[in-house]
């Protein structure tokens, strides 16, 4: 794993150069009112196929409905701390910190930070701070409370491969607006995430993601 993946430390959307130009998503012509729609297709074989292709560091995601092959735009920091951002060929963006949604942009509502005041630790608590922007513009900020409970080891498929990872369940109570659970999975020595289901706040629509390519040789 990791072989032929290119690290990138330059510009942003430079590895965007690699896919195809392709017509307008149906979405229109304007950033806002388009999502992660692969002109190739929706198919998940589809989306096996081209991340086999490629010879760049890629994710399979969806958002707000929409699911879609992202390349690897921006690298910037070492294993367990860095932060990296992922392009679909609409240029919607998703940002990952050490492995978790960090902000997205192109979408009807869009996640703006989510930020922890403590790395997540299986057994302990740790506090959450959402800040988002819904489709009117308007800013809003939510503050959690985290608990992290993983399992024992488990065969995923992934993209490109099927492997033993740890699921890992958290629940976050928000400061009067409800409950979120969301899932991770995650390998049990190295700890790095490979796929994770998020709502990164209250009551939003969830980011689900998994890793094609990895970005960190193994």
């Amino acid at each position: 794993m990791g072989a032929g993946v290119r690290h990138w430390q330059g510009p942003l959307l430079v590895a965007l150069f690699a896919l195809p130009i392709a017509g307008c998503s149906q979405f229109g012509s304007t950033l806002a009112g388009r999502t992660l729609q692969d002109a190739l297709g929706d198919g998940e074989a589809t989306h096996r196929e081209r991340a086999r292709e490629l010879p760049f560091a890629s994710l399979v995601a969806e958002m707000e409905g929409n699911r879609s092959l992202l390349v690897l735009a921006y690298h910037n920091g070492e294993a367990g701390g860095d932060t990296t951002l992922w392009q679909a060929r609409d240029r919607a963006t998703l940002t990952l910190d050490q492995g978790w949604p960090a902000s997205t942009a192109g979408f009807t509502s869009n996640l703006l930070s989510l930020n922890y005041a403590s790395p997540p630790q299986e057994g302990s608590h740790y506090r959450v701070r959402a800040h988002w922007e819904d489709a009117e513009g308007f800013d809003h900020l939510a503050i959690g409370q985290a608990t992290l409970e993983c399992h024992a080891p488990a065969p995923l498929e992934l993209p490109l491969i099927e492997l033993e990872l740890e699921r890992c369940d958290e629940r976050v109570e928000w400061q009067d607006a409800g409950t979120s659970h969301n899932t991770l999975w995650r390998h049990p020595v190295s700890k790095r995430i490979w796929a994770g289901e998020l709502e990164p706040w209250p009551d939003a629509q969830t980011i689900e993601w998994q890793v094609a390519r990895p970005w960190w040789e193994s």
